[in-house]
């Protein structure tokens, strides 16, 4: 294994890893939120703050697809614990998906995937990532299983 590959594993793991002994802390307060988790100002709690997509869209620029998966897994679970359906769809609809990666779209949808018939944007986001990932030469059926819209 390279040391690229090394160091990419490892630092998934250290994020997975520091989301796991902070997500206790963001269960028993509430009004700090997933914000709070990723190191917001406390005005900034909302899933609609740009701060989240620029975050997303810094770690896609800098090649670090694994780190924008993550934040997006992460930021999707907190999001359907906490928000509205309707605030969770602005989001998507709201997101530059030429800026992100299959990898980061496909963690959009599975982690919403439980809410795509209230998930106006859903299917959208699904068509989107099923393009990109054909273009990317892979098989949007087999990265895709489990989601058909």
């Amino acid at each position: 294994m390279s040391q690229i590959s090394k160091n990419n594993i490892l630092s998934s793991i250290m994020v997975m890893e520091h989301y796991q002994a902070n997500f206790k802390k963001c269960e028993i307060n509430s009004m700090e939120r997933y914000s709070d988790y990723f190191g917001m100002e406390q005005e900034s709690r909302s899933l609609l703050n740009d701060n989240h997509m620029y975050k997303i869209y810094l770690f896609e620029k800098r090649n670090e697809g694994r780190k924008a998966c993550t934040y997006a897994s992460i930021l999707m679970h907190f999001a359907v614990r906490y928000e509205s359906v309707d605030t969770i769809d602005t989001f998507l609809a709201s997101l530059d998906k030429n800026a992100m990666t299959s990898w980061s779209l496909m963690a959009l949808l599975r982690t919403t995937y439980s809410y795509r018939r209230r998930i106006s944007q859903w299917d959208k986001l699904y068509k989107v990532t099923y393009d990109q990932i054909e273009e990317e030469g892979l098989s949007p059926k087999r990265e895709l299983y489990g989601l058909d819209a």
